[in-house]
């Protein structure tokens, strides 16, 4: 028996004793779910009460589990709601004062840091949230030009040598290098 198979029948063992809170659905998840559902369960179920410490634990083995389970999008996402997290808990302790839109403000910026990893070092990215960006932009990230940014040592146009874009040279300061028509 694997690693999840065991985690499985462990999880559905302790569930079957009739655990004391709704969080029971751990059939269609990946290791990092597993490990932090699994544990929050399990510490539920043992001590008969729900606590903070406990998310401190589940979360640690979960980021045991990524070294076996490696994802950016789940690591920008976990960063992301640490940051969120932190800032609340801040707000609660009086540390931080509270700002209205935080949350927006922080997902915009987390959002901000994965375009801007779009732009700069497309080559880092995976290549299935290449062609989700693609998607979702109507292919306008494949269309940049990309020759511009390589004076900053990113090698933004690594992955796209043979594009020249096309431009207006009413609008540049530089003459294009391939004769335009202009409508």
């Amino acid at each position: 028996m694997n690693i999840i198979a065991l985690t499985k029948k462990l999880v559905d063992k302790v569930c079957k004793h009739g655990p004391r809170h709704r969080c029971c659905k751990h059939y269609e998840d990946n290791c990092i779910s597993y490990c932090i559902k699994g544990t929050s369960c399990f510490l539920r179920w043992v001590r008969n009460l729900d606590d903070e410490l406990h998310a401190l634990i589940a979360g640690s083995l979960a980021g045991v589990s990524m070294m076996f389970y490696k994802s950016t999008t789940i690591s920008m996402y976990l960063a992301s709601k640490l940051v969120e997290t932190m800032y609340f808990k801040g707000i609660e302790a009086g540390k931080v004062p509270y700002f209205p839109h935080a949350d927006s403000i922080i997902y915009a910026i987390s959002t901000a840091i994965c375009f801007q990893a779009a732009v700069m070092e497309v080559q880092t990215l995976r290549p299935s949230y290449w062609k989700f960006l693609l998607r979702l932009t109507k292919g306008r990230f494949a269309v940049m030009n990309r020759q511009v940014l390589d004076v900053f040592g990113t090698e933004a146009s690594k992955n796209f040598k043979n594009f020249i874009p096309k431009l207006d040279p009413r609008y540049t300061s530089v003459s294009p290098e391939l004769p335009i028509e202009l409508s």
